[in-house]
């Protein structure tokens, strides 16, 4: 339990830190939780018997993320989402 707090306490600042700059650092900090979590999603994937396509699917999942920061490309984001799901078969 203390060893829970004490790394809450020691990551705080990472997190806080990019949200309250905001920009390209909140963009890259939404971006490493993204590709933590689908690297995690891709193992859990490849546990299960299916072989996704783990490099194609995490350079996916970084254009998705990034696409935050071009919202005037409107087309992006659907193109972006059909490649995602197209590396799950």
């Amino acid at each position: 339990m203390i060893t829970r707090i004490v790394v809450a306490l020691v990551a705080l600042p990472f997190i806080i830190l990019p949200i309250w700059f905001g920009g390209i650092w909140f963009a890259l900090l939404a971006l490493v939780i993204a590709l933590a979590g689908g690297y995690e999603f891709y193992t859990l994937l490849t546990v299960g018997g299916y072989h996704p396509a783990l490099p194609l699917g995490l350079l996916w999942l970084a254009a998705l993320t990034l696409t935050g920061l071009q919202p005037e490309m409107t087309l992006l984001l659907p193109v972006l989402s059909v490649g995602f799901i197209v590396t799950y078969v």
